[in-house]
Formats: C-alpha cells, sequence, structure tokens
C-alpha cells in the first residue's frame, strides 16, 4: 500500500494549535485548533465554515457517526461543547450549541461507531475525566434547547476490586476502552465460525453469543497494576431502562500495561483504540501521551472468559523514542539498561526485557535536560545518570517515570572537556565513585560521588575535587576512556588510553589516589604507523581499533602484542560512522561498525599461522534502510548480545543472528557436524565461542605448535593416540579434547615422551591416515583433517630418521614433508619454506642429512625452483658443500630440456668460475643461433679490462631486452659480482639466488654478501615486518646477538631507515610464539661454550615469555602456554577453565639467563628486581611497577639461597609478577 500527498491546507491563520482532526460527510473534514474549521476535499481543499476563535484552544474535535452533531472540548476544560446542525449546504452551515458540565478536567470524548448499511442509530457520546468517571450521553429531541442528556454516570474505581475483600486497593488510576455493540457482536461470529473448540472454549463461547444477542456496549476498565475489568452495557439511550443494564462479564490481571506510577492522580493520562482483526482477535493500542504506544492483542473468548486469568493481552509491539534526532547511546556494564539523548536536549532510561525469545526496550524514566550533553554514564547499576555538560556535571535519578536532579558541580571553565571515565572506588564500603571529566591537554577533573545505601533513592552527598595533571605528553594528544564492560575486567591494565595523530597508542591507568604529578600510570605504549586517525575505540584485552581519516578503513590493533589483528578497506561510498566493543562472557571481543545505513559485526576467532587467515571475520550485517531511510547517528551493545541502533528519532534492537548461507554458518556446521534443523538460528555468542575455543590437542595447528615448540616426540605420541582412539570410534561418538589423557603429558621432558613413542612405526602412520580417510573426526573440518593427514604422512617420513638427525634438523624435515604433503592434496600452491624453518636448518649439525633428505624429494633432479623452495643455499654453512649442490643445480637446469640450452646454466657455472665447463657446453649447442657470438666472447681473457668492458655492455643490453638473468652471467665474466647481485635481487626480484650467488663466488665472508644482506635483506625485514628474517641476516653477518633481539623485536627498531615500515609489516603473523623455542636453543645449545652465547636480559627473556603465552592462547593452545606458565596441579587438570586461576601462577620450564650476559643480576626471588616484575606490571619505572615490599633488599640479595653443593640457585619469580600479565 502506498499513500501519497492530494492537498496541503494552513488554517486560521498558520495556527500552531491544531490538534484535532474528524472525518464527518463524504468528503468532509473537521480541524481544531484555536478555532473549528469545517474543509471540504471533494475539489482540492476549501474551507465551508470557520468557528469564532473558542476561549481554549481544542483538544478533541469529532463528529458523531452521522455528522450532525459534534462534540469539543479545549486543554484542561471541564466543558463539552456539543455543536447541532442546523442547515447542511455549501458555506451556509449553521450549529447550534450546548454545554455538558463535568466536576473535573475531562480527558476523552468518544461518540457510538457508524452502523452498517441503512440501520439508524441513535448518536452515544461518552466522556471521562479526571475523577474517573464514565458517562453515557444521549441524544434528546430534536426540538430541546439541551442537545444530550446524561443516560449514565459509571464510577470506574470500585469497577475494579481490590485483590482481597478487607484491603482497601492501592491503584486509582483508571483508563477505559468501548467496544460498540456492532463490532463485537462480528467479533464473537468471526470467533464462532473458527474451528471447533473444546468444551470448556465452547462454553465460553456460548455465553459469548448470549451476550452479544442483546447488543450491548462493551466497556474495559484498565488500572495502573495491570488488572482488566469488562463491564457490558445494555440498551444505552433506550427510553425505558431495564433493573440490570450494566452487567460484569470478564476480569484479567498481569496484563501488559504499565501506567506511570509516579504521577500525581488526574495529571497522567492514558487513552486506548480498539479494532477487531480478521480472525476475531481484539487488538488494542494505548497512547500514554508521555512518548510511548503499546500495541496489545489476546484472544476474545481468554479476554472475557467468566473466571479470572493472567496475560490474557499479548504486548505486540511498544513504539516509544524520542521527539529529536537521537544523538548518543549508552548503557550499563550489564548491557541491560540503556541510556539515550536527542537534539532537543532529551534522556530516556530504557529497561532491556526478554519476553521467551523476543527482546524488547521498554522505557523505564525520561529527563527533560537544559542544555547540551557531551557524554554520559549511567551509574550504580543503572538506577542514576551523569551527565557531563560544557561548564557543569550534573547527577539524575532515574528510578521514576520522571527523572529528577539529585546534585551537580561546576567545572573548570578554562579547559573543554569531551568524555567521562568511571574509576574504581575510594572506599572499602562501594558507596562511593569516583568520576574523571576528561579535558584538553590531557586534563582530568576528579569528582567524588557519595551513595547512600541500597534501598535508598536518594543522594547523601556529590562532594567534587579538581585534579589536572599531564601524561608527559603534548597538547595534541587525546585521551579516551575504555569501555566500561573492559574496565571490569579484574586483570585489564589500564582504565584509558590516549592517541595522537602520529598514530602513538598509550595505556594509562588514571589513579585517583595518587598525588597530583603521579596520577597518571603508563602501563603500556605502542607506535602503530597510522596518521591522522579520526575514529579510536580501546576495547577488551588491549584491543584498539581505529578509523583514518578517510573513514572507508579500519584497523583493530592489539597493544598487547603491538601488532594489528585487522584491517579492513571499504569502498568510497561506505563511510564509517562509528564503531563499539561488546565483550562476552568468555572475555572476547566482538567489534560493531557502524556506516550511514548498515552496521557490520565482525568477531575474534583463533590465530592460525597454517592458512594466514585474518583472525577477524564477518558475522553479521544488519540493513537498518528495510526500516528507515535516515542514516545512523550511533549504536550501542545489550546484554545477550543484542545491538541498539539509533536512526534520526528511531532506536532499533537487533539479534546478531548469523545468516544460514554464510560461510560463518558452513564453517559452525561443519567443525560441529551438525545436526541442527535447517531453520535453527545461530547467534554470535555461539559462533564466537566456537571460533574462540581451546583446540583439540590433535587439531593440526596444535600438532604443528607442538612440532614448533621442540616437542616433536609429543606430536607423534599425541598422533598414537588418537590412532588407538579411532580404533573403537563410530560415527557420533564424543572424542575427548585431550584424548582421554591428563593434560600433564603434553609438559614432560622430551626423553620421557621419546621412550613412550618408541613403538611408533611407519604402519601406524599409514594407518591412522587410512582412519582419517574414513571417518569424519569431530571438531575437525574437512580441510583440517586433510592437513592432519599430511602431517601424519610428514612425522612418518622422518620418524626412520629420529636417531641419526638433531632436533633442529628434525623440526625442518618434519615442516618439509609436511609442506610437500599439503601441495600433493592441494591445501597451497607452490611458495618457499618459511624463514623460520630455514633459521632451524641453519642451526642443524645434521645438514648432510638434510640436503640428502631434501634432494631425494626431487628425485635428484633438482631445480633452482625446487632450491628455492627448500631454502637450501639460505642453510647450508659449509662452502664446499653449497658450491657442490650449486653444480648439481647447475647440471639440472642445463639438462632439463631436450634441446639443453647452455643459457640456463650460464650463471650457474660462472659463478662456480667454471667458465670452460660453459665453453664446452656452447660447442654443442649448435643448433642455438647465439651460439657463434657467444662463443667468442667466452674465448677472450676477461682479466683484460678491455674484455670486461665489453661483457659489461652487453649485460647492460641484456637488462635492455628484460634478460636478467642471463644478463647478470655477463656481469659475473666482467668480474662485477655486486651489479650481478643487484640485478638478481632487484630486477629480477629473487632474493635467494643473489645470495646463493654471492655466497658461491666469494663464500660467506665476502663483502658483497654483506653489502646485499644489510642494504636489501635487512631493508625487506623491516618492509615485511620479518623477525625471522632479520635474524637471519644478523646470523649471516656474524651479529649474533642482534639475531637473538631479532627474535624478540621488531626488524624496524633494529634497522635504521629513512621511512617508517608500512602497516602491513606490524601484522600478528610476524609475532610467532616458536621464537622462542629459537632463543633458548641459541642461548643453550647453539655454541660451544654456553658462556659465548648470546642473551637477552632477564627483563627481556619475562617479557618474550608472557609474549609466547599470550599467542598460544590466541591459537587456541592453551595447553602449550601453560607449559611456560603453569597453575597448580588441580587447576591444571582443568586446562579449559584455566582462564579463571585463582592460585598464584608459577613459571614451570622456563629458566632465565644468569651467566655470561652482562644483563644477568639475581635477587633472592631470582630475577633481577628491576627486571622480573617491571615489565610485568607494565610501570614506566621501578617505583611505579612494583610494590616497595616485594622489592629484596640489598642485604637479601646478598644472602641467595644454595643448594647441596653450595652453589646459588635461581628461583622463579613471584606470583604477583605474572598474575596480571597473563591477559587472562
Amino acid at each position: 500500500m502506498f499513500w501519497n500527498l492530494q492537498n496541503t491546507f494552513t488554517p486560521f491563520d498558520n495556527d500552531t494549535s491544531l490538534a484535532s482532526l474528524s472525518w464527518g460527510l463524504p468528503g468532509e473534514v473537521l480541524i481544531g485548533g484555536s478555532a473549528l474549521s469545517l474543509l471540504s476535499t471533494d475539489d482540492g481543499l476549501k474551507e465551508q465554515w470557520t468557528s469564532k476563535p473558542l476561549a481554549r484552544p481544542v483538544k478533541f474535535a469529532k463528529f458523531s457517526h452521522d455528522a450532525c452533531l459534534i462534540a469539543s472540548t479545549g486543554w484542561h476544560d471541564r466543558l463539552v461543547k456539543v455543536w447541532r446542525r442546523l442547515f447542511l449546504g455549501e458555506g451556509n452551515e449553521r450549529f447550534d450549541t450546548a454545554y455538558l458540565r463535568h466536576p473535573t478536567t475531562v480527558t476523552n470524548i468518544r461518540w457510538r461507531g457508524r452502523p452498517r448499511g441503512e440501520q439508524h442509530l441513535d448518536a452515544i457520546l461518552y466522556t471521562t475525566c479526571a475523577d474517573n468517571h464514565l458517562r453515557m450521553w444521549t441524544a434528546s429531541d430534536h426540538h430541546c434547547l439541551q442537545i444530550l442528556n446524561l443516560w449514565e454516570d459509571l464510577d470506574l474505581v470500585p469497577c475494579i476490586q481490590p485483590p482481597t475483600p478487607l484491603s482497601p486497593s492501592p491503584f486509582k488510576r483508571r483508563c477505559v476502552t468501548i467496544i460498540d455493540a456492532l463490532e463485537f457482536k462480528a467479533m464473537v461470529g468471526t470467533l464462532c465460525e473458527n474451528e471447533t473448540p473444546n468444551e470448556r472454549e465452547q462454553h465460553t463461547r456460548d455465553r459469548l453469543q448470549d451476550i452479544a444477542s442483546e447488543d450491548p456496549d462493551i466497556c474495559m476498565v484498565f488500572d495502573d497494576a495491570g488488572n482488566m475489568s469488562a463491564w457490558a452495557l445494555e440498551h444505552v439511550g433506550a427510553k425505558v431502562r431495564p433493573e440490570k443494564d450494566v452487567l460484569n462479564i470478564g476480569h484479567a490481571y498481569d496484563l501488559k500495561l504499565v501506567m506511570a506510577s509516579d504521577k500525581a492522580l488526574g495529571s497522567d493520562y492514558v487513552q486506548c483504540m480498539n479494532v477487531a482483526n480478521s480472525s476475531g482477535a481484539l487488538e488494542i493500542l494505548v497512547n500514554f501521551f508521555d512518548g510511548r504506544l503499546h500495541w496489545l492483542s489476546g484472544d476474545l473468548a481468554t479476554i472475557f472468559d467468566p473466571s479470572p486469568a493472567s496475560h490474557c493481552l499479548d504486548l505486540d509491539s511498544s513504539l516509544t523514542g524520542h521527539t529529536g534526532v537521537v544523538e548518543l547511546l549508552t548503557s550499563n556494564s550489564n548491557g541491560n539498561v540503556m541510556l539515550s539523548y536527542s537534539s532537543n536536549y532529551e534522556a530516556i532510561c530504557w529497561l532491556h526485557e526478554q519476553h521467551g525469545s523476543t527482546a524488547a526496550l521498554n522505557r523505564r524514566s525520561i529527563a527533560d535536560l537544559s542544555e547540551p550533553v557531551i557524554d554520559m554514564q549511567l551509574l550504580w547499576r543503572g538506577q542514576y545518570v551523569l551527565f557531563l555538560h560544557k561548564s557543569k556535571v550534573s547527577v539524575w535519578n532515574v528510578h521514576n517515570s520522571r527523572a529528577s536532579q539529585v546534585a551537580q558541580t561546576l567545572l573548570n571553565a578554562q579547559k573543554i572537556v569531551h568524555g567521562l571515565i568511571t574509576l574504581r572506588s575510594p572506599k572499602s564500603d562501594q558507596d562511593a565513585i569516583v568520576v574523571g571529566v576528561l579535558g584538553s591537554g590531557g586534563s582530568v577533573q576528579l569528582i567524588e560521588l557519595s551513595f547512600p545505601s541500597k534501598d535508598s533513592v536518594s543522594m547523601r552527598t556529590c562532594s567534587s575535587k579538581q585534579l589536572f595533571c599531564g601524561v608527559n605528553s603534548t597538547m595534541t594528544e587525546t585521551i579516551v576512556p575504555l569501555p566500561i564492560s573492559a574496565f571490569l575486567n579484574k586483570f585489564q591494565r589500564g582504565n584509558a588510553l590516549s592517541f595522537s595523530q602520529s598514530g602513538a597508542l598509550k595505556l594509562l591507568t588514571i589513579d585517583h589516589a595518587r598525588d597530583i604529578d603521579r596520577s597518571f600510570t603508563l602501563n603500556e605504549s605502542s607506535q602503530t604507523g597510522l596518521t591522522e586517525l579520526s575514529i579510536v575505540r580501546p576495547g577488551p584485552s588491549g584491543l584498539v581499533a581505529l578509523v583514518d581519516k578517510t573513514r572507508t578503513r579500519f584497523t583493530i590493533w592489539n597493544m598487547h602484542l603491538d601488532c594489528y589483528d585487522h584491517t579492513q578497506h571499504y569502498q568510497s561510498h561506505e563511510t564509517i560512522n562509528d564503531l563499539r566493543w561488546s565483550l562476552l562472557p568468555n572475555k572476547h571481543g566482538v567489534l560493531a561498525v557502524a556506516f550511514n545505513h548498515k552496521v557490520r559485526v565482525y568477531v575474534q576467532q583463533r590465530y592460525d599461522y597454517s592458512t594466514n587467515r585474518s583472525p577477524w571475520t564477518l558475522s553479521t550485517t544488519i540493513d537498518v534502510a528495510e526500516n528507515t531511510n535516515l542514516p545512523i547517528s550511533d549504536i550501542e551493545w545489550a546484554i545477550h548480545g543484542n545491538i541498539v541502533v539509533a536512526a534520526g528519532t528511531q532506536i532499533f534492537m537487533f539479534e546478531t543472528i548469523i545468516d544460514k548461507e554464510s560461510d560463518l554458518r558452513k564453517l559452525y556446521n561443519s567443525t560441529n557436524r551438525s545436526t541442527d534443523a535447517p531453520g535453527a538460528s545461530l547467534e554470535t555468542q555461539q559462533i564466537e565461542q566456537m571460533l574462540n575455543s581451546h583446540l583439540p590437542i590433535y587439531h593440526p595447528q596444535f600438532v604443528s605448535a607442538t612440532i614448533h615448540s621442540r616437542k616433536v616426540e609429543v606430536a607423534i605420541r599425541v598422533l598414537d593416540l588418537l590412532s588407538e582412539t579411532l580404533k573403537f570410534y563410530a560415527p557420533g561418538d564424543e572424542i575427548l579434547s585431550f584424548l582421554g589423557k591428563n593434560p600433564d603429558f603434553l609438559s614432560v621432558e622430551q626423553s620421557a615422551a621419546q621412550e613412550e613413542s618408541e613403538t611408533s612405526t611407519k604402519d601406524s602412520n599409514l594407518r591412522l591416515v587410512e582412519q582419517l580417510n574414513g571417518t569424519e573426526v569431530p571438531l575437525l573440518t574437512q580441510t583440517e583433517q586433510a592437513h592432519l593427514k599430511s602431517t601424519v604422512l610428514a612425522l612418518g617420513l622422518v620418524e626412520k630418521q629420529r636417531e641419526s638427525i638433531d632436533d633442529c634438523g628434525l623440526r625442518f624435515l618434519a615442516i618439509f614433508h609436511e609442506y610437500h604433503a599439503n601441495l600433493e592434496v592441494g591445501l597451497h600452491e607452490r611458495s618457499q619454506i618459511p624463514w623460520r624453518d630455514v633459521n632451524w636448518a641453519v642451526l642443524s649439525e645434521s645438514q648432510e642429512i638434510l640436503t640428502d633428505a631434501t634432494s631425494r624429494r626431487y628425485h635428484g633432479r633438482m631445480l633452482w625452483r625446487d632450491a628455492k623452495e627448500t631454502g637450501m643455499f639460505m642453510w647450508l654453512k659449509d662452502v664446499d658443500a653449497l658450491k657442490s649442490q650449486f653444480e648439481i643445480i647447475a647440471r639440472n637446469e642445463y639438462t632439463k630440456t631436450d634441446e639443453r640450452n647452455p643459457i640456463d646454466c650460464s650463471l650457474h657455472y660462472l659463478a662456480l668460475g667454471k667458465k670452460s665447463v660453459l665453453q664446452g657446453l656452447w660447442r654443442m649447442a649448435t643448433w642455438n643461433r647465439e651460439r657463434g657470438a657467444t662463443m667468442r666472447i667466452l674465448e677472450n681473457d676477461f682479466k683484460d679490462p678491455r674484455w670486461r668492458t665489453a661483457a659489461q655492455k652487453n649485460a647492460y643490453t641484456l637488462l635492455g631486452k628484460r634478460r636478467v638473468e642471463y644478463a647478470a652471467s655477463f656481469f659475473l665474466l666482467a668480474d662485477r659480482l655486486k651489479d650481478a647481485v643487484g640485478v638478481l635481487a632487484n630486477q629480477l626480484g629473487d632474493i635467494q639466488l643473489a645470495i646463493a650467488v654471492a655466497r658461491v663466488s666469494e663464500g660467506n665472508d665476502g663483502p658483497v654478501l654483506r653489502d646485499l644482506l644489510e642494504t636489501t635483506v635487512l631493508p625487506q625485514a623491516v618492509r615485511e615486518g620479518s623477525k625471522w628474517l632479520a635474524s637471519w641476516a644478523f646470523s649471516m653477518l656474524g651479529r649474533w646477538e642482534m639475531a637473538v633481539k631479532a627474535l624478540l623485536y621488531p626488524p624496524h627498531e633494529l634497522v635504521k631507515q629513512t621511512e617508517p615500515p608500512p602497516a602491513e609489516a606490524r601484522s600478528y603473523l610476524n609475532e610467532d610464539p616458536s621464537l622462542i623455542s629459537m632463543y633458548t636453543h641459541i642461548r643453550d645449545k647453539a655454541f660451544r661454550n654456553p658462556r659465548e652465547a648470546p642473551r637477552l636480559s632477564p627483563n627481556e627473556e619475562w617479557d618474550f615469555v608472557m609474549r609466547s603465552v599470550r599467542l598460544y592462547c590466541r591459537m587456541g593452545c592453551d595447553t602449550l602456554a601453560l607449559d611456560l606458565g603453569k597453575p597448580p596441579l588441580p587447576v591444571l587438570s582443568m586446562c579449559v577453565d584455566a582462564l579463571q586461576l585463582t592460585e598464584p601462577i608459577k613459571v614451570r620450564n622456563w629458566k632465565f639467563s644468569t651467566q655470561g650476559s652482562q644483563y644477568a643480576q639475581t635477587t633472592a626471588n631470582g630475577v633481577d628486581a628491576t627486571a622480573g616484575v617491571t615489565k610485568a606490571l607494565g610501570a614506566t619505572s621501578l617505583e611505579e611497577g612494583v610494590d616497595n615490599d616485594a622489592v629484596p633488599s640489598d642485604d637479601a640479595s646478598e644472602a641467595s639461597k644454595k643448594d647441596e653443593t653450595g652453589k646459588k640457585v635461581v628461583e622463579e619469580p613471584s606470583a604477583s609478577s605474572i598474575l596480571d600479565t597473563f591477559d587472562f
């Protein structure tokens, strides 16, 4: 149905008091304002008649059903003026008038409805007023002066009896709705035509038919407690009245009709309008005239049941909102109380209520403010509201339907304020809250609010104090508060975030208890490299959402790991209006991104280093364009994962249901082997729980992480347990995450694990592959199961070499064979082995075995692309072996085609210095048209500068023809190794080939290789953010101390660059938890003399351990995280619930460096007091980060504990130094 504007008419000289409209005869409309005006709509809008200005502006003006009478009354008027039409004609209307007196203000008037067909009915007028009486007026003789006479005066208060006969009813408010006799009779007829009822329902229908046969008007009376009483008004207007013509026909209680209980009697106003739907049910529209509209519906038989019934009327919808554009939304920490603010200085407090599967926002209180609001917060479980204005802060009580101001305090007029932050209570009784007002220049004004007991609703005191303090920051930095949900997390460090337009982020703790000079504590800082930010929204667990100046890209930054999790670009017409974080019960975040007409919800998921997928994925898209064409002004999260959206004057609440056809829904069904009905709904909380739950120990990512953490034997043991479990598995059975074992078996020493895994053979691995081919393993997708099969095959291939190969080589071969197994089944495309595994191969002492194994993988026909895939020429340390393999590559490149082209191997033989071999190959290439010219060039002596120059000119000519590799060959002829390496690295883009040529030509210590590493490889590591590449480059340069530091610090902090690294270089993919395994191997085993091994300081090691713990937890490998930090054994047995630690945590398998390092200083607590604890507490100095009582004295440091041999024993850090760093 579409509505089109027909005409516009403005009567009464632009009168703004128009309040009433009523249709009369066809094409005739009555408008009421400061006067009454009768208009004709037949041919445009024409004024037929206008009364003289009335004493009061019209509130109600209504035609009777035959348009012969008009009833009108003004605002706060006790008189109803009745207009009787004397003459009907265009432009000649005449009216006679009379008055109906009432004792108090008239609240509503209603004529009996229009009859059907040719049926004639007398005009009946119903009036209600503030004395809770219903009066019925009937028409008198046309020749009488009194137009209407009072027929009945019905007191509505006793119509609803008190709960007990002896106690008076405390509920005095009444509202009434009238059902005309004809409408009631039609509804009863429709009800009886429906399907055959049971015996009880048939009795009710027969009773309703008996009532309807008397043609009564039905009066339904409601009170402010949700009670209803129905009365039949028979023979209204009859000349002769029977004895009983007002009969009670029904009673109900616990209805969804709630009036304002805090208004004085006579000051509230409720109006009801009823209508019958096609099925015979009764629907009632209730207007409270305080901004609320309720739509109620119920079955007629249930409503008029003679026995009292409850919930006979259901609340189908509740329409309420603002009269101005909604600008701000906020909620309390639980999300069950919502606060909205509009442009006309109106604030409304809402309560979130759940009715079965339907959620609704019910208005609780409204506040009329006198000035604009900058920020607002709900306090004391949503019982009070704190408003921040330009020059003051006010506190309002929102218990009642009309909020009242209880306190206010003025602010410093010299500061520009922009936000509020709630701090912890300074008192043990929790009756006081300290609120900070954030201002310009990093200033904060602290205000203390004191509240009474829980049973009281009054404000006891509201004292204030001012405190302006800085953060050692510039005036351009802005401070924003953390969301309340994140702030209430007891493990959350900091309650505010400062950011600058240069991209610097600082996580702060605003402490009201400190002195004025130390009111801020810097917990963490991060340089994002993102400039000119338009929106910054801090979230839980160190996450921050950042929007650039174009508002078309947002980035999720992880301050704990100093990297970004996700970045998303949108088209230019999709501008981001706002971001909002939601903290789910399991401490994981959900981000809602608001556009003009859409809201996209992103959920967090585990880090996945095998597929490199983004740790954030789109779960739901909400399109408000289906409901309104107004843009979104603000969004906020409510309880149960619902999201509230404000657009214009409207507020919508949506459930974040996952679309049935989305990839997330398919992933959920695939992972859980779901048997849910196709129409079953899936909410964001469910999908988020699946995406972030801990991984079973047989998951391929967990197995790979176990291999990278130097536990190959443990990985083999896990696969053996899985094979034993699948022997007796049937579809539908449950497979435990730990395969029925205690999680502690994953943390045993490698020797013990090796003893248990001696029974593993190649046959057992093949058996497990066969089981995986024929079984759908729970909690694994098809892709993950295929990846697991590749891992099983890889471990089977390296198992026979376990006794003859070292730990580093075993790890490299396992990943190498897994890569090829994944390649064979199409899980990924050809690339090169990650630099992580190249570093492991570099440290291996079994490189001959590695060389043989990788060569056999290519059946002895390894080409350069294959060698590049293995990274062989990056990890081979022996120069002679390097040259030998390079010569093999040269022969294979020459014989790879039937024509045997010498150009394919020219670079290799010239790098090896074997020009004569190359000449022999050219002699046999008689088919090649370049043979003659090339033979003549090769016959020359290139020690002569003349021929060097000629070779160099040929090289540049070949570069012009884009034959880069062949051009590098001529640079080698010209003895220009640096130029040859340069064109290979820059023009050809093959950094591995450039390094291989440099190493083959001049060894591992040549100046060209060193220059290549310093000017090309290290800058590439900075651009990519690759810690593994930077560590490898430093190790090749012999700078092992920097190689170790590169495992912890980003490359851009170690390599001097003129330009900052790109944002992509700060990805979470460069934060690998296996970095710490590499460090421990270098520190403890890579050097013959441990004292010469490079080490980090204990402070840096501590930060390294905590970073690895966080990464393992984000990967879903909580057990591996607990291997570094282990809780008490009763908690370890419940590894899944390890996030709820209540006992001290102890470092388990980590030994801090204490010898051979310039940083190693120990105390009675084991680790340097300025190192092991300072970083953990995230402080800027020792005095701020460590409790004085916890720092050992000088005497204590001299009295270190000793073991039985008399040697000093280094203990682990105290529990307090690690508890806050787990981010659990």
